[in-house]
């Protein structure tokens, strides 16, 4: 739980979201409630990118 003594405070966080798999690339909205009311969202522009190349020895 995290308490905010100041309704106004900017906290940032950061976490980890296991599993999170995005059906394909394109744009989506994370959104964050607090107390069935939404508090702020951000739009997310999900790209796919191919893995780096291993170097051949």
């Amino acid at each position: 739980m995290i308490e905010f003594r100041d309704p106004r405070a900017v906290a940032e966080l950061n976490f980890t979201i296991a599993n999170l798999k995005f059906p394909q690339p394109g744009e989506y909205r994370l959104q964050i409630y607090g107390n069935d009311e939404l508090l702020t969202e951000r739009r997310l522009h999900v790209r796919q990118v191919q893995p780096p190349k291993r170097a051949e020895s």
